[in-house]
C-alpha cells in the first residue's frame, strides 16, 4: 500500500473544514433542513420527473430531454458507495468502463469506444460544470462533493464540442450556498485496509450576496489481490501490499457573488493527487527475448525449434497457468516497483452570469486545466527472473509510457441565453480552447529481486541539441509536443409552435489548428549537416494539421401527456484527427543493375514509385524528424458518425412507474485504430522486427445499433425497483481489415486466415462483421429499495442490485474473450437527526473475474503476441458514518 505522507496543507484544510462544519452545524436552521428533505422526498415520490438534467447545457426535467441520460444523484452516489466511474458504469445501462492502467482507462459508451487506448482524445467526452476535461484522470469522482452524474448517451458534439463522439460523461459538483450555511462529514473505514474522510462547507459570508465553500477528501486503499512477488510487502515499495490500491486526495474550493441582482461571479479550483498502484493483471504471450516460455494455446506456426502457439482463443483465465519449466511464484507477480499512476492536477473555473431578468442573459465561462503525470508498468510475466539481451543481464524491464506527459488547456466561452415567451428559447455561443499536451513513452530497467530505480538514464533530458544515451536500449521512444488552437460558434434553439410538439436545432461549427513538434527527433548525418543520431535535432521538426466542420443535431419531440412523450433525433458525432509525428525527408537509394539510383523523398511533395528491378533499397534521413515515419502517415483523419435515435419517455400509475426507452442506429466512419508503420515511401516494411509501436491510421466503418430500457417502479411508498437494459450491437462492415494481424503473421490458416487485397502490399485479416473489440453487447441492472421512517423519527434505508455485463471480446479478430459476469452490491443505512451510518459491501459474492485486457500483436517482433488479463475487484465492505446539514 502506498504511504505518502499527506502535507501539512491538506492535514489544515481537513481539521480546518472539520471544526468549521461541527461549529457551523449547530447555527444551521433545523426547519430548513427538514424542507429540503421534504422536498428530497417529494422528488423521490414523483419516480424521477422532478430530476433536473444539463444534458441540453441548459436546466431541464429529465423526463422532458429528447436524449438517453442516466442520472446518479448525490444520494445515490452515497447510498451506493460509488467510488469510481467502474463503478458508475456497473450502476448505468449502456455505459462501460475499461480499468487500463490510470492514463489509458476508457468510457465506453453505446458500443463505441476508443480503440487505440494511447489516442490523445476518446469517444465519450467529459465535462466537469461545463468545462471539457480531455484526461480522464484529470479528476476523482470519488473525492469530489459531487450533486450529479449524468451519462449522456448519443452524440452531443453539437453542445458539447468535438470529441463527445459517442455521448457525455457530465460532473456537476457542489458549491457556494447564498442564502444558507450547508455541510456535509464523513468518514469510512472498510475491508483492506480501506480509509476515506471527506468534508464539505458552505458559507454565507454576507448572505444572498457572498458566499464561499470549501471541500476535501483523502482515501487509500490496498487493493483486494495478493501480490506474490518476494519483494511485495517491503517497506519503500511503491506497490506494497496487495494490487490495484491507491492513495488519493482531493481539495475544491469555491466562492460565489451576487451584485445587484443582476450579475453572479463563481469560481472554483479543484486539485487532486493520486498516487495508483498497479493493477492485478498477468501476462500470457509468446517466447522470445523477454519471455522464455510461451504460455499460448493456439494457431501454432514457424518450423522446427521455432514453431510455437501465436494466438490464444476462447475465454482468457482468471490466473495464469504455470507451464513446464517455469519458476515464477504461483499466481499474480507484479515488480513493486511500479505504478499505475502519480502526479497532480488542477482545474480552475470561472462564471459571470448577467441576468436582468429580460428575455435575454449572458454567461461568460472560464476554464483551465492541467496536469502533470508519471507511470510505470511492469508487464513481465516472472518479474523476479533477470532478463538477459545479447549477454547484458537488464534485470526487469518497465513500461514507462506516460511518464513526463503533460497537458494544460484554456478555455473561454460566451453565450448569450434567450427565451421570448416560451415559444422560442435557446442560446447561441463561441468557444476558444488553446491546449498543449506532452504525449511521452519511455522504457526503463532495474536489477530483479530488489528496489534499486531504474537508472535515471533511461528517461534522458529533452533538451535541442542534446545527446541522447544510444548506448542504453530501453530508454525514452516518444516525446511529441502537440499544441492545438480550436474556435467554434454553436447555438441551440427550441421552438414549440404547440404545446404537444417541440423542435429542437442545434449545430457548432468549428475550426481546429493543431502542430505536431517532435523533441525527441534525432540529428541528421554530419553529410547532411548535422551531428548524427547521438544527439537531439537542434530545431525539433514540426508539422501542422488544420481542419474545419460542421456537427448538427436535430430533435422532435410529441408529448401524448405531461407524463409521455415520444421523440426522434438524428445527430453528427466527431472525434478529431491528429498528428502522428513529423516526417523527415528522406533519400531512398535503389540499387538497379548494380547501380545505385537515389530519390528524394520530401514530404508534401509527390513520393517517387518504387525503382523497378531493384535488388536493395535503403533509406537515408535528411532532414530531422520522427524515426522511420512515412509522410503519408505522418496525420490520420477524424472519425465521424451519424446516428438515428427514437425514444419514448413516461411514467404511469400516477408517476409511480418511470419507463424510458429508446432504439438507435450508428454510422461510424473512419474508425480511427491501429495501422502498420510503413517506410518512408509508403512501402510495406522490409522487415518486420517490431510491428509495434504502430501508430494511428483511419482503417475501416463500423454499424452499431442497440435498444435500451430504463426505469424504476415504486411498488409502495416504502419500496422500489430499478431497472434497466441496453443491448448494443457494433460490428465491423465488409472490407474492413486488421493490418497487425495481417503483417505480424501470427494466423496459421485455421484459426485464423490472412488475405492480399488491392492497395495493402502486406496480408491483412479480414474482419468485417465481427464484434468491436473491448465492447460488451449487453449489459443490465436490476436494484431494490426499502425506505421506511421509525415512530421516534429516525430513517432507515436498504438498497441491492444485482448487475450483468455480457462477454466481450479482446481482440479484433475475435479469438480471446472476458466472460460474462453477474455482481451483487448491497448497502443499508440508519439516518438519526441528520446523523447517517451505513454498512455497504460490493460483489457480496467474491466473483473473481477478468474485466478487461490488453493485446499486443508484434511488439517483439513478427510472429509475436501477447495478453494482460486485468482482474476485477473482489469483495469488499465498509461503515461509512456522516454528517449532513
Amino acid at each position: 500500500m502506498l504511504r505518502t505522507a499527506t502535507t501539512t496543507f491538506r492535514q489544515a484544510i481537513w481539521i480546518g473544514l472539520s471544526a468549521t462544519a461541527l461549529a457551523a452545524s449547530n447555527n444551521a436552521m433545523a426547519q430548513e433542513a427538514a424542507l429540503a428533505e421534504a422536498q428530497d422526498e417529494a422528488d423521490e415520490e414523483t419516480g424521477g420527473n422532478a430530476i433536473v438534467v444539463t444534458a441540453r447545457r441548459i436546466e431541464e426535467r429529465l423526463q422532458d430531454v429528447p436524449i438517453a441520460v442516466s442520472t446518479l444523484s448525490a444520494q445515490d452516489l452515497d447510498r451506493q458507495s460509488i467510488d469510481d466511474l467502474g463503478d458508475v458504469a456497473e450502476k448505468t445501462v449502456g455505459f462501460a468502463f475499461e480499468s487500463f492502467t490510470g492514463p489509458l482507462a476508457q468510457p465506453v459508451i453505446r458500443g463505441q469506444t476508443n480503440l487505440r487506448t494511447t489516442s490523445p482524445v476518446q469517444n465519450v467526452s467529459t465535462s466537469l460544470n461545463g468545462v471539457y476535461i480531455q484526461r480522464g484522470y484529470f479528476v476523482d469522482q470519488g473525492l469530489l462533493d459531487l450533486k450529479r452524474v449524468e451519462i449522456i448517451k448519443g452524440p452531443q458534439s453539437a453542445l458539447y464540442g468535438r470529441n463527445a463522439f459517442a455521448g457525455v460523461v457530465s460532473l456537476v459538483t457542489g458549491g457556494p450556498d447564498l442564502e444558507e450555511i450547508t455541510g456535509k462529514i464523513s468518514g469510512t473505514l472498510g475491508t483492506d485496509e480501506r480509509r476515506e474522510f471527506k468534508a464539505a462547507l458552505s458559507v454565507p459570508i454576507i448572505p444572498g450576496t457572498l458566499a464561499i465553500y470549501a471541500a476535501s477528501g483523502y482515501s487509500e486503499f490496498d487493493g483486494t489481490w495478493r501480490n506474490n512477488h518476494p519483494l511485495a510487502n517491503a517497506k519503500g515499495a511503491f506497490t506494497r501490499g496487495k494490487l490495484g490500491g491507491y492513495e488519493k486526495n482531493a481539495v475544491q474550493l469555491g466562492a460565489a457573488l451576487k451584485l445587484a441582482d443582476a450579475v453572479t461571479l463563481e469560481g472554483q479550483y479543484i486539485r487532486t493527487e493520486r498516487e495508483l498502484e498497479s493493477n492485478p493483471a498477468y501476462t500470457i504471450s509468446t517466447s522470445g527475448l523477454t519471455a522464455p516460455f510461451n504460455t499460448l494455446n493456439a494457431s501454432p506456426t514457424g518450423t522446427g525449434a521455432a514453431r510455437q502457439n501465436r494466438l490464444w482463443v476462447g475465454q482468457l483465465p482468471l490466473t495464469p497457468t504455470i507451464v513446464t519449466g517455469e519458476t515464477r511464484p504461483a499466481g499474480l507477480v507484479i515488480d513493486p516497483r511500479s505504478y499505475g499512476l502519480r502526479g497532480p492536477s488542477e482545474i480552475w473555473i470561472g462564471k459571470m452570469t448577467l441576468d436582468t431578468g429580460g428575455p435575454v442573459s449572458i454567461q461568460y465561462l472560464y476554464g483551465h486545466t492541467e496536469a502533470d503525470i508519471i507511470a510505470r508498468g511492469s508487464s513481465q510475466r516472472d518479474p523476479t527472473t533477470s532478463i538477459v539481451l545479447f549477454g547484458t543481464n537488464y534485470g526487469n524491464i518497465f513500461d514507462s509510457s506516460g511518464t513526463g506527459s503533460t497537458f494544460k488547456s484554456d478555455s473561454h466561452e460566451g453565450k448569450a441565453i434567450f427565451d421570448f415567451g416560451g415559444t422560442i428559447s435557446g442560446f447561441v455561443g463561441v468557444n476558444l480552447t488553446k491546449t498543449t499536451d506532452i504525449d511521452s513513452n519511455a522504457s526503463e530497467f532495474a536489477p530483479v529481486n530488489s528496489l534499486v530505480e531504474p537508472t535515471g538514464a533511461s528517461i534522458f533530458p529533452v533538451v535541442p541539441g542534446g545527446p541522447i544515451p544510444t548506448t542504453i536500449l530501453f530508454r525514452r521512444n516518444t516525446f511529441l509536443q502537440r499544441r492545438e488552437n480550436v474556435f467554434s460558434a454553436f447555438g441551440f434553439i427550441d421552438w414549440r409552435p404547440s404545446e404537444k410538439l417541440s423542435v429542437t436545432l442545434e449545430g457548432r461549427y468549428t475550426e481546429e489548428d493543431q502542430r505536431g513538434t517532435d523533441r525527441l527527433a534525432p540529428d541528421v548525418a554530419a553529410a547532411f549537416g548535422g551531428r548524427g543520431s547521438g544527439f537531439l535535432a537542434p530545431i525539433p521538426p514540426t508539422t501542422k494539421r488544420s481542419a474545419s466542420f460542421f456537427t448538427p443535431r436535430g430533435s422532435i419531440t410529441y408529448k401524448f401527456s405531461d407524463d409521455n412523450n415520444i421523440y426522434f433525433t438524428v445527430a453528427r458525432g466527431y472525434k478529431s484527427g491528429g498528428i502522428n509525428g513529423v516526417a523527415a525527408s528522406f533519400n531512398r537509394n535503389s540499387t538497379v543493375a548494380g547501380t545505385v539510383v537515389t530519390d528524394a523523398i520530401v514530404p508534401g511533395q509527390p513520393i517517387p514509385a518504387p525503382r523497378t528491378g531493384a535488388t536493395a533499397v535503403a533509406f537515408v534521413q535528411t532532414t530531422p524528424g520522427t524515426a522511420g515515419l512515412s509522410a503519408l502517415q505522418q496525420t490520420y483523419d477524424a472519425e465521424t458518425n451519424w446516428t438515428y435515435e427514437i425514444g419514448s419517455k413516461n411514467q404511469f400509475l400516477d408517476g409511480r412507474l418511470t419507463l424510458n426507452l429508446s432504439a438507435y442506429l450508428t454510422d461510424w466512419k473512419n474508425l480511427q485504430s491501429n495501422a502498420v508503420r510503413l517506410q518512408p515511401d509508403g512501402t510495406a516494411p522490409a522487415s518486420f522486427l517490431a510491428i509495434v509501436p504502430s501508430l494511428i491510421g483511419n482503417v475501416g466503418d463500423v454499424r452499431v445499433w442497440g435498444v435500451e430500457a430504463e426505469g424504476s417502479f415504486r411498488l409502495t411508498p416504502g419500496l422500489r425497483v430499478d431497472f434497466g437494459a441496453s443491448y448494443n450491437r457494433a460490428r465491423y462492415r465488409d472490407d474492413v481489415y486488421s493490418q497487425r494481424f495481417g503483417a505480424s503473421g501470427n494466423c496459421d490458416g485455421i484459426v485464423c486466415s490472412t488475405i492480399t487485397v488491392p492497395g495493402i502490399s502486406f496480408p491483412v485479416l479480414p474482419i468485417g462483421g465481427n464484434q468491436l473489440e473491448r465492447t460488451p453487447e449487453f449489459d443490465a441492472l436490476l436494484g431494490l429499495n426499502f425506505d421506511t421512517e421509525f415512530s421516534n423519527g429516525w430513517k432507515f434505508f436498504a438498497r441491492g442490485d444485482v448487475t450483468y455485463q455480457t462477454k466481450q471480446y479482446a481482440d479484433e479478430a475475435n479469438l480471446a474473450f472476458i466472460p460474462s459476469r453477474t455482481l451483487v452490491n448491497a448497502s443499508l443505512g440508519l439516518d438519526i437527526e441528520g446523523v447517517n451510518i451505513q454498512l455497504w459491501a460490493k460483489n457480496i459474492f467474491d466473483r473473481k473475474y477478468v474485466t478487461s485486457s490488453l493485446f499486443l500483436i508484434g511488439i517483439g517482433g513478427a510472429g509475436s503476441a501477447s495478453y494482460v488479463p486485468i482482474l476485477g475487484e473482489q469483495r469488499t465492505m465498509g461503515l461509512t458514518a456522516s454528517y449532513r446539514f
